[in-house]
């Protein structure tokens, strides 16, 4: 048969992943249970506290010890780059784990607590918090983790040989740290230091050996790397030598951080343990040269300081080239007599395989000790490689395969030869006292024969043994767990492993039990579940700094404290009695529950948010003595229609409070899980003194009240609440406290309903009731989610009365066993005392009373006491209790209405412990919504429009009609070096457009203009629109939107007509209407039906006339087509309908204008440059519109003088004259633009 090879396309691939992650991220991560309705991370800091003891009637503890466990400062980690203290590890470094090299994603510094200390065998230790865990070897070969506190004595750690080899030597600023250093710095450790002569401010570095070769070393360092002559000095044997050049000592002192270091301080400076390997050994080297010692016969190396710092340090360094050692500590005896520096001693002995590994890279200059390193004795290898357990299993398989005569059964009927012999050929026998003390070394002779026979019987511990040599992996035993420091500690968080190498030991990076992402989402979570303003019944309690509803943030996990709320205890209770199911974490290094065996509807009763891949839930909050009536109310009748639901479950109960407007969102919710609720804030009018006042005192839930304020405060900025005077915050612990001042003539009517328009105070909350229901997504109405949770408690209830059942079983039996050895009681003590040993007692007991070993060892263990009459009454009245109560648990389990009497009674003494009032408002029908629209007059306005992009608007009102000729009355007021930029009319409840240099338009209600008075300049666009940096408006249309085409001009003569439906209904950012050349712009915009004449004029006065009908309407992106022909020195102004009854308005720069009769220009075809329309004289024109009789006519100038005219005060003149004057400028004034309405008694 042809095996056949199946390739999946790579898109069915990236499908398959990538919803394999989906579900994993909705599952374990993002969604709440229907049952518990709580997230994972939630659950998880819920049961971990209940681990802590974070009881309600306990002291609060601080919440870092929830999120997290870590170690000291000084801790070692192994890193490719060498040791580095934790607390110096940065994030992005790389660590070793296990199995490779992992980066560093995050770092905490965690408040002090009590720490425990953690040694091993060898003398290592770690002092660390009680929780911290690390990986030990259990007998059967695998791996798990255990806390620090839950280890004993004889737990094997697994401890990790990183032997980091980092390229390149280690710099301070140009100083190179080379082996040549290293030596030296090792040496002054043992054998230096520094002669201070504090009178002339010299401090000289010095060396000393009792070998000349050391000392000549030092004086070839020094020749070769400071051009140092030194001399030797000799006295008594020992040899000196001296620096004697301040510069250099100062600079060396200095740059090898030595200044401060005597015996009893010294550690390996940071800069060596960061060093390649051979800088390493060539400090080494020196040390060993000064203090260091080789037995004269043995394979024995001894390493001694009183610096105990330096010699768990030294140690630790060893360990990460592979090199085992056992610390030594020497305490002085004690003695009368006066002994200077009687230190504690602390040594290193290294021997075995050890002292090989060692010996390779050592350069020793001390002539003796050089020497005694060259030893050719066979190594012993040493306890510390030692693989546990695995001799006793690997030969017990050998045993079990060993068919005889040296053959061994394999898979598949198979057999093989082989055997294991020792290098005198003598052959090991499978003896059963061999097997219990066979021990396989990780570096044996014995190890080669060994490995190989178990690949070729394919022993099940074959790949274990050789991943354990390949990955320099050892196992120490545990020595001692003890009490140690009060101190603040430091964690690291590792990406994909999750562990790292401390002080040699595997350890968990700790976060891992609770979420992949490290603690910052942990302790997000945990801050949300102490927030009142949250969740409805916050199940932390939470002391200190928990952020605000300002937005504010928590304080760090140091600083705040945390402790279950007696609510949560609802949720916890029955863990322990088998009631849900325990599953590995993500990482499989704890167990954690599935699920939570919930006697609330925490669902409904605290609701939940969150986003996963491709879907989202959101529900809200609801009232705990609502929710525990509606379960009741379905309890023995689960199809409940959703209109006697809400009777009793009014609706949504928010923690802010507020009002609900739509009971038809509450109801589409209930009926389908999707559904919006309309949430508003409070707010009430107070007088304040003589000040009209609003007092806002609830808002709305997950509303932030800082950006609220800030909201009100940009609106008032921006003129759409001009109502208000001042705004402040006297909010407190108290409550909610916005205190909004109105003026004097404000419309308060109009200003509240602003407020909820424009503002946060009146927002929309969207349900989407996804939740898991077996382990998967679904939406789900109410009704589903109360049913869902009655069977889950009809379930949780169910297997904890099986679990009591089985425990009050066990313990009738045991009574019932005393009972009857009370009953033969003169045989029971008869037969222990004449039975040699307890299982004899326990066998003869057994035949005497019919009864199993349990109840054997019961009467065994019971006190005389018992005897007594009292006692042997009180046992039977214990047994009739036992028999009734088991009676009850039976019942429950075998009769549907008894277990459903349990989950009554739960429920109501819930209730009764946590009952409350409805927090949230809900109004009984769907509030109607009066339009701001409604309440405002739709008055006259008049637009204005400065060159720097401030605009306002002001009621035509204000201004009265002048003869012409007249200087007019300033209508607003202008920045130093700003101008008007054009003025337009409308009404307030009428749209404007705006066209911007970009070709975009945008849309605003005109009464969202600021209105102004004379004397103001308005509000800047960009406020209002969200305008780019460079992007400023050139034309406002305020006219007709009931045509069928938007016909634009540009500055260069281009006309565009576009579909007017196509931007009636514009997104707020505006959108491209018009592709514009460079330097154009639109000028001039007017709706048509798009058959009409138009006259348009350039500014050199030349004026055309065409239809518009052969025009085409264009797409958003097009560019237009020509409309008049402008020369370089020239531009398109302005152009104007064609109408019956009306004459043509021409106004110029100087203030000067005509009328002229429409028939007096001719109609052409587009794109000619047209007749002359004004006779000019140096000045030029500046607007034109078709007038009628009855029709006044603004004209404002740059510096923003307006004149309000009769339009037939105007005279008409022919084409050649050049006007009359229509307005008297100032010096350096001039006429910015013109704007129509219809005459009117003011």
């Amino acid at each position: 048969m042809i095996s056949k090879e199946i390739i999946s396309p790579i898109e069915d691939e990236i499908k398959d992943s990538y919803l394999s992650y989906a579900l994993s991220v909705i599952i374990s991560r993002a969604l709440p249970d229907v049952r518990d309705g709580l997230k994972p991370v939630q659950r998880r800091i819920l049961y971990s506290m209940l681990e802590l003891g974070n009881l309600p009637n306990l002291p609060f503890k601080k919440s870092a010890r929830v999120v997290g466990e870590c170690f000291i400062k000084g801790t070692l980690i192994s890193t490719p780059n060498g040791l580095i203290p934790i607390e110096e590890i940065k994030i992005g470094d790389k660590v070793y784990t296990q199995n490779g090299i992992e980066t560093v994603t995050e770092l905490y510094i965690m408040p002090e607590q009590n720490l425990i200390e953690v040694e091993l065998e060898n003398g290592i230790k770690n002092i660390t918090t009680k929780g911290q865990m690390f990986k030990v070897l259990t007998k059967d070969l695998n791996f798990i983790w255990k806390r620090a506190e839950d280890l004993e004595p004889d737990d094997y750690i697994v401890v990790k040989s990183g032997e980091f080899n980092p390229e390149s030597y280690n710099k301070i600023d140009d100083f190179i740290i080379d082996e040549d250093i290293g030596y030296l710095i090792g040496l002054f450790l043992s054998d230096g230091w520094i002669d201070r002569d504090k009178k002339r401010s010299i401090n000289r570095i010095s060396f000393c050996a009792d070998s000349l070769a050391v000392i000549e070393n030092v004086k070839r360092i020094l020749k070769k790397k400071f051009d140092i002559d030194s001399n030797i000095l000799i006295n008594k044997n020992v040899y000196y030598i001296k620096i004697n050049n301040k510069e250099i000592n100062d600079n060396l002192i200095k740059i090898l951080k030595i200044s401060d270091k005597y015996s009893f301080n010294i550690n390996i400076p940071d800069y060596i343990l960061r060093s390649p390997k051979s800088v390493i050994f060539s400090f080494l080297s020196g040390y060993i040269d000064g203090d260091g010692s080789i037995h004269k016969n043995r394979k024995v190396i001894n390493i001694t300081s009183i610096s105990e710092l330096f010699i768990r340090t030294l140690q630790i360094l060893l360990l990460n080239f592979g090199i085992h050692s056992k610390l030594y500590i020497t305490i002085p005896k004690k003695s009368n007599r006066k002994i200077k520096n009687k230190n504690i001693t602390y040594s290193l002995e290294i021997s075995s395989n050890s002292y090989d590994l060692i010996s390779k890279n050592l350069k020793l200059k001390h002539h003796i000790k050089a020497d005694r390193l060259i030893k050719n004795s066979k190594s012993i290898p040493s306890k510390y490689e030692i693989i546990p357990y695995a001799g006793g299993l690997l030969f017990n398989e050998f045993r079990e395969k060993h068919l005889g005569g040296g053959w061994y059964g394999i898979d598949d009927n198979q057999k093989i030869r082989c055997g294991i012999k020792y290098k005198e050929k003598s052959k090991i026998r499978y003896h059963k006292n061999l097997i219990d003390n066979i021990n396989i070394y990780r570096n044996s002779s014995l190890n080669d024969s060994i490995f190989e026979k178990s690949k070729l019987i394919k022993s099940k511990y074959h790949d274990f043994l050789n991943y354990v040599i390949e990955n320099k992996i050892f196992f120490i035993k545990v020595n001692s767990i003890n009490e140690s420091i009060i101190d603040k500690t430091y964690d690291i968080q590792v990406e994909n492993e999750h562990e790292f190498i401390a002080n040699c030991m595997v350890s968990h990076n700790c976060l891992g039990k609770y979420h992949p992402h490290g603690d910052s989402p942990v302790y997000e979570a945990l801050v949300r579940m102490a927030q009142d303003f949250t969740m409805r019944y916050p199940l932390v309690d939470g002391q200190g700094n928990f952020g605000s509803i300002d937005g504010d943030p928590p304080a760090a996990m140091r600083y705040s404290e945390v402790r279950l709320n007696p609510i949560s205890l609802e949720l916890l209770n029955d863990l322990d009695k088998e009631t849900v199911p325990f599953r590995p974490n993500f990482d499989n290094t704890l167990k954690e529950p599935e699920v939570l065996p919930a006697k609330i509807p925490n669902l409904l009763l605290n609701g939940a948010s969150g986003i996963a891949v491709g879907m989202a839930t959101n529900i809200p909050p609801h009232n705990l003595s609502e929710v525990i009536d509606t379960l009741l109310f379905l309890l023995r009748d689960r199809e409940k229609s959703v209109d006697d639901i809400l009777k009793i479950l009014k609706g949504p109960d928010f923690p802010t409070k507020g009002v609900i407007t739509n009971i038809s969102g509450i109801k589409s919710y209930f009926e389908t899980g999707k559904g919006s609720v309309i949430i508003k804030g409070r707010g009430k009018f107070e007088k304040i003194g003589k000040t009209l006042c609003y007092i806002i005192y609830e808002i709305p839930y997950n509303v932030n009240k800082a950006t609220l304020i800030k909201r009100i405060v940009d609106l008032i900025k921006i003129g759409k609440l001009k109502e208000i005077d001042d705004i402040r915050d006297e909010s407190s612990k108290e409550g909610i406290r916005i205190v909004i001042e109105l003026k004097k003539n404000a419309n308060s009517q109009i200003f509240e309903k602003k407020l909820y328009e424009y503002t946060e105070l009146k927002t929309s909350f969207p349900v989407n009731l996804v939740a898991l229901i077996n382990g998967k997504p679904k939406l789900l109405s109410v009704k589903e989610v109360l049913n869902s949770f009655l069977s889950f408690r009809e379930e949780v209830v169910l297997k904890r009365t099986n679990y009591e059942l089985n425990l009050e079983k066990k313990e009738l039996k045991i009574l019932n066993g005393i009972k009857k050895g009370i009953e033969k009681l003169d045989d029971v003590i008869k037969i222990i005392k004449e039975s040699k040993d307890r299982n004899e007692a326990k066998k003869n007991l057994n035949l005497l009373l019919s009864i199993d070993d349990e109840q054997s060892n019961a009467i065994l263990d019971m006190r005389l006491s018992r005897l007594v009459t009292y006692e042997q009454e009180k046992l039977v009245e214990d047994i009739k209790n036992k028999e009734d109560r088991i009676k009850n648990l039976n019942e429950i389990v075998t009769k549907k209405e008894t277990l459903l009497n349990v989950i009554e009674s739960e429920l109501l003494e819930i209730k009764k412990k946590f009952d409350d009032k409805r927090k949230s408002e809900i109004l009984l029908e769907d509030e109607k919504e009066i339009k701001i629209e409604e309440m405002i007059n739709d008055d006259k306005v008049i637009i204005f429009l400065t060159k720097d992009g401030y605009i306002k608007r002001s009621l035509i009102s204000e201004f009265t009609i002048q003869n012409r000729g007249g200087k007019g009355i300033k209508g607003l007021k202008l920045g130093r070096e700003d101008g008007v930029f054009d003025i337009f009319f409308t009404t307030n409840l009428k749209n404007v457009l705006f066209f911007t240099n970009f070709g975009k338009v945008y849309k605003l209600l005109a009464y969202n203009i600021p209105e102004g008075s004379k004397d103001t300049k308005g509000e800047a666009l960009h406020i209002l629109l969200p305008l780019n940096p460079d992007e400023r408006v050139t034309c406002i249309y305020t006219g007709e939107m009931d045509k069928n085409y938007l016909l634009m001009f540009t500055k260069n003569g281009k006309i565009k007509k576009v579909e007017l439906k196509n931007i009636l209904n514009l997104r707020k950012n505006g959108i491209k209407i018009i592709n514009l050349n460079e330097n154009d712009y639109v000028k001039r915009v007017r709706a048509v039906n798009g058959d009409e004449n138009i006259i348009a004029a350039t500014k050199n006065g030349f004026f055309a006339k065409f239809n518009i009908k052969k025009i085409r309407a264009q797409g958003r992106s097009a560019s237009g087509v020509r409309g008049i022909k402008v020369t370089k020195e020239d531009e398109f102004v302005s152009f104007d309908i064609e109408e019956n009854g009306k004459s043509l308005f021409i106004i110029t720069n100087n203030g000067k204008g005509k009328r002229i009769n429409n028939d007096e220009i001719h109609l052409k075809n587009r794109g000619i440059r047209g007749v002359r329309g004004i006779r000019l004289k140096g000045n030029y024109v500046s607007a034109l519109r078709s007038v009628k009789e009855d029709e006044e006519i603004f004209v404002i100038t740059e510096d923003g003088k307006i004149i309000r005219i009769e339009a037939k005060k105007v005279p008409i003149q022919s084409r050649n004259a050049s006007g009359v004057r229509i307005i008297n400028l100032d010096k350096d004034d001039m006429v910015k633009g013109i704007a129509l309405t219809k005459n009117e008694k003011i």
